[in-house]
C-alpha cells in the first residue's frame, strides 16, 4: 500500500476522536439521538479544524445499516462505501471547481431520485463561498424545501462570503481554533502511536505555529520527521520551520528591559546573518510581551500555550519589568511590524524601531511615570508613583512629595506644558486645584472649553492621587489694571479693529490670544498713542 501522511493516516472516524471541537459534537449527537436530523448545515471555521471530517462521520452515522446512531459501526456495506469515498449516496462536491449555475441545476436534479443503497442523500459542498451569486440563488429552494431523504452539509473558510438568504436556510456551527494544549496531547498521541521519541517543548512549538489547525500541525510534524533523525527536538523544529529558538526571544525581551542598544544591535545582526525572519522573530516577541502583560495584571499563564519550564522562566522574567512599561513596549513593538509590513527597508525599521522604544522608556523614566530607586545591592528597581492613601502615607512630607512629582508630570507633558506652565497648582482636601494668573485667563478657557485637555488632566491626577480625589480650575481675582487690558476672547470681540477683521473674512474665529509684545499704535484719526498687548488672531 502506498504511503498515506499522517494527516489522513491519523483523521477521525468518530465524534469520539474529533478534537477542540465539543459545542459542535455535542449538537449534532444531540440531534442523531433524538432522531430529529435538519436538513441543512452550514459548517464554519478556519482549515484543518475537522469539517470535511465531521461531515463524513455525520454521514456515516445516519446512514450505518445497523440503524441511526452516534458510533457507526465501521463493518457494514454502508460505513465501508463512505469510509472508502466510494459512495453514490454521499457526494462531496468542490465549491471552487463546481461554480457555475449549471453545476448546481445538475444538482438539483439528482436531490429528486431516491437514494441508490443508503437511507439519506447527503451533499457535502466544501468551500461553499466560492459557489457564484447566480449559483447561490439557484440552489436557494432546494435548500429551504429539499425531498425528505436529502440533507446538505456545507462548509466554508469564509462565512461573511455567503449570502444571508442561504445563512438563514442552514444550522449553522462554528469550528473554533484548537487550544495548543489540546494539539499538544494529540500530537503526542500521534508519536507514541508512531513509536517516535519527542520533546514536549517541540510539539508546543508546532502547536503554535499552526495557529488552530489540527492539519497544519500534523504537516509542519511530518516535514520535522522527514528532517530528524527518529527524534523530534525543538532546534529540529526551529530549523525546519525557519523560526527563531525561544532563548533568541528571551534575549531580545531581556536586552528590552536592561536598555541595552549595543546587544540589541548585535542580536538583530545575528538574527540576519543566520538568515532569520525578522517578521516571525517580531511577532513572537511580541506575542510573549502580551502574555507577561497578562501575568502583571493578575491573569495566570495560560498552560496550554506553554510547557512548564516556560512558564517558570515567563514568571521569574517579568520581574523585570512594570504592567505599564510592558503595556508600552507592546503597542509600540505592534506599530513597528506594522510599519514594516510596508516598508522597502523593513530591517531598518525594525532596528530603528526597537531603540526608539528603548529610548521612549527613558523619556518616561525623566519624566517620573516610572521612578528608579537603588537597591541595597546598586541594582535599580522601578516602582510606580505611589498613590496618597491613609494606610501607605503617613506624613505630611511624603505626601507633598508625591504632589510635587504630580506637578511635575503635569508640567513636563508634552501637550500640557504650555498651557499649565505660570498655574499655580496645590492640593485643598481632596481637590487639586490650577490656578491661573488673571493675565493668562486664556489657558482657564481652554481647559473649560476643551473637554480633552480637562480629561487629560483629571486621568493623571486619579492615576497618581486616586480615584477619590478631583480637579478645580480657578483663575486669580483680576485687579483694576488688569481690567483695562485685554485678558480673554470676550475682550478682543470687543475690539473695532478685530470686528472689521471678522467682518471682512466670513466664517473666521478667534482660537487663541497670546502676548507678543508691547507696541504702540494709533487707531483711527485719535493722535493720541495708546499702548496695548498686541494680540493675535488665528482665522480657522
Amino acid at each position: 500500500m502506498n504511503y498515506q501522511v499522517l494527516s489522513r493516516r491519523y483523521r477521525p472516524k468518530h465524534f469520539k476522536d474529533v478534537i477542540g471541537q465539543q459545542s459542535v459534537i455535542k449538537v449534532l449527537t444531540n440531534s442523531i439521538a433524538a432522531n430529529k436530523i435538519p436538513h441543512a448545515f452550514l459548517f464554519t471555521g478556519i482549515r484543518g479544524t475537522g469539517k470535511t471530517t465531521t461531515a463524513r462521520i455525520f454521514a456515516r452515522a445516519i446512514n450505518c445499516k445497523e440503524g441511526i446512531k452516534i458510533e457507526p459501526c465501521d463493518i457494514c456495506e454502508s460505513c465501508k462505501e463512505i469510509l472508502d469515498g466510494k459512495s453514490i449516496d454521499v457526494m462531496e462536491i468542490d465549491g471552487a471547481s463546481n461554480t457555475s449555475v449549471n453545476d448546481v441545476r445538475i444538482l438539483r436534479e439528482n436531490t429528486r431520485f431516491l437514494p441508490a443503497h443508503l437511507r439519506y442523500k447527503v451533499y457535502i459542498i466544501d468551500e461553499v463561498h466560492m459557489l457564484s451569486n447566480e449559483a447561490f440563488n439557484a440552489l436557494l429552494k432546494t435548500l429551504e424545501e429539499p425531498p425528505e431523504y436529502v440533507i446538505f452539509i456545507l462548509a466554508t473558510t469564509e462565512p461573511h462570503k455567503i449570502p444571508e438568504t442561504v445563512l438563514s436556510r442552514c444550522i449553522r456551527l462554528n469550528f473554533k481554533r484548537v487550544e495548543p494544549g489540546e494539539i499538544v496531547k494529540y500530537l503526542s498521541y500521534v508519536l507514541d502511536q508512531e513509536k517516535v521519541e519527542y520533546e514536549e517543548s517541540a510539539l508546543y512549538l508546532v502547536a503554535r505555529q499552526s495557529e488552530g489547525s489540527v492539519r497544519d500541525s500534523l504537516s509542519f510534524l511530518e516535514l520535522v520527521l522527514a528532517y530528524g533523525d527518529g527524534r523530534v527536538t525543538e532546534k529540529d523544529v526551529v530549523r525546519v520551520l525557519g523560526l527563531l529558538s525561544k532563548e533568541t526571544i528571551y534575549e531580545m525581551i531581556e536586552l528590552l528591559a536592561e536598555k541595552n542598544t549595543g546587544g540589541i544591535i548585535d542580536l538583530i545582526n545575528r538574527i540576519d546573518k543566520e538568515g532569520g525572519d525578522i517578521f516571525n522573530f517580531l511577532e513572537r516577541v511580541i506575542f510573549y510581551i502580551r502574555h507577561l502583560v497578562m501575568y502583571l495584571l493578575n491573569v495566570p499563564i495560560e498552560k496550554s500555550e506553554f510547557s512548564q519550564a516556560e512558564i517558570n522562566y515567563l514568571m521569574e522574567l517579568s520581574k523585570k519589568f512594570v504592567k505599564e512599561e510592558l503595556i508600552i513596549y507592546y503597542q509600540a513593538l505592534r506599530q513597528i511590524l506594522e510599519q514594516m509590513r510596508f516598508s522597502p527597508y523593513p530591517r531598518y525599521d525594525f532596528e530603528v524601531g526597537l531603540l526608539k522604544v528603548v529610548y521612549l522608556k527613558e523619556f518616561l523614566e525623566d519624566a517620573n511615570v516610572f521612578y528608579n530607586t537603588e537597591k541595597g545591592d546598586g541594582k535599580k528597581e522601578t516602582k510606580q508613583v505611589d498613590k496618597i492613601e491613609d494606610e501607605k502615607i503617613s506624613t505630611a512630607d511624603e505626601k507633598q512629595d508625591v504632589i510635587e512629582n504630580l506637578i511635575k508630570i503635569l508640567k513636563s507633558s508634552s501637550k500640557l506644558e504650555a498651557y499649565l506652565k505660570n498655574a499655580n497648582i496645590f492640593l485643598d482636601g481632596k481637590i487639586l486645584k490650577i490656578v491661573f494668573p488673571a493675565t493668562k485667563k486664556i489657558f482657564y478657557d481652554y481647559f473649560i472649553d476643551n473637554e480633552s485637555g480637562r480629561k487629560q488632566v483629571e486621568k493623571t491626577v486619579k492615576t497618581s492621587l486616586g480615584k477619590d480625589f478631583t480637579i478645580s480650575f480657578l483663575v486669580e481675582e483680576v485687579t483694576e489694571s488688569e481690567k483695562n487690558g485685554l485678558n480673554s476672547k470676550e475682550d478682543i470681540y470687543e475690539r473695532d479693529s478685530i470686528k472689521k477683521i471678522l467682518k471682512s473674512f466670513k466664517g473666521a474665529k478667534i482660537l487663541g490670544v497670546r502676548e507678543v509684545e508691547e507696541l504702540k499704535i494709533q487707531e483711527d484719526s485719535v493722535d493720541q498713542n495708546i499702548e496695548i498687548e498686541e494680540r493675535e488672531v488665528v482665522d480657522e
